[in-house]
């Protein structure tokens, strides 16, 4: 696919042939669907140096973020 200028979002689903918001959904950790969608998207990103994923030869492992929020009053 050829694109003028930036690659988008857009582009992206397109080649993978995924909606914008299941690439969406993997850009931020929160999709769980089928694992090969996600790599199928990431060789995507990679593939067209989609926003810094060029230097990655292959997708990072999910990371867990915990977050703990402290009330007091």
């Amino acid at each position: 696919m050829e694109t003028k200028g930036k690659i988008t979002l857009q582009d992206i689903a397109d080649m993978a042939d995924v909606s914008r918001n299941t690439v969406s959904k993997i850009l931020n950790g929160r999709y769980t669907g089928p694992e090969e969608t996600r790599a199928k998207v990431f060789n995507m990103l990679v593939e067209n140096n989609y926003k810094g994923f060029g230097a990655l030869s292959a997708p990072e492992e999910k990371k867990e973020i915990k977050t703990i929020l402290l009330l007091s009053h």
